[in-house]
């Protein structure tokens, strides 16, 4: 089952201006879009996990876990790891393997 999950980002914030400007209208280099990327999938990350965690106590369960996951990362997984990654995490829940 494939799910639709809409993360918001604030794309008019101070982190969209720092590269972009207020008006958008700042030109940037090559250098600055690949740091303008990074950045943005470590940030995104932060407002994805505060979307999933409605109640605001810092924790999230494995099967929205596994949706941010999916939503966010899903074009660094291989086929093989998505059929493999829901049944993994909910069979460790967070252990450490090894």
């Amino acid at each position: 089952m494939k799910k639709t999950i809409c993360i918001p980002f604030n794309m008019n914030g101070s982190f969209t201006q720092l590269y972009f400007g207020a008006k958008r209208d700042k030109e940037i280099t090559q250098k600055q879009l690949s740091q303008f990327l990074h950045d943005y999938h470590s940030r995104y990350s932060k407002y994805a996990f505060k979307a999933f965690d409605k109640d605001g106590s810092g924790l999230i369960s494995t099967d929205d876990f596994c949706d941010m996951i999916f939503s966010i990362k899903n074009h660094l997984l291989t086929t093989k790891l998505k059929k493999a990654f829901r049944p993994f995490v909910k069979q460790t829940m967070g252990k450490e393997v090894g």
